[in-house]
């Protein structure tokens, strides 16, 4: 057991001095690590609404907080014009007492697509 515990901390020793070999390397001032999510999940989210999946998914690869980290179960319904969506059952609710997008961003998914 003894020597479980020591491979783990020699591990957790080695992952540590990559992680910090790699941010000392890094043009970006990890400080600003968060700044830098956003603007990746802003520029992943202007991908994903010109259907460019691959290249999203691609720039969310190197977020280091992903928006949605746990596996989709279900199944998912997204609007073709603004790329919002969710669960289904949760958008049929939302749209029978509603004509615009859950998330805010004032696009009438109703008419569009639903």
């Amino acid at each position: 057991m003894s020597e479980i515990v020591e491979q783990d901390s020699e591990q957790d020793s080695v992952w540590s001095a990559i992680k910090n070999k790699f941010h000392s390397y890094s043009l970006l001032d990890p400080v600003s690590n968060d700044q830098f999510d956003e603007v990746r999940h802003q520029y992943a989210s202007l991908l994903f609404r010109w259907r460019m999946f691959s290249k999203a998914a691609e720039v969310m690869k190197y977020s280091e907080t992903a928006p949605y980290s746990a596996p989709l179960q279900g199944m998912l319904t997204v609007c073709a014009l603004c790329g919002h969506g969710g669960h289904s059952e949760h958008m049929v609710v939302w749209f029978k007492e509603n004509n615009h997008c859950a998330y805010g961003c004032g696009c009438d998914c109703k008419s569009a697509c639903f």
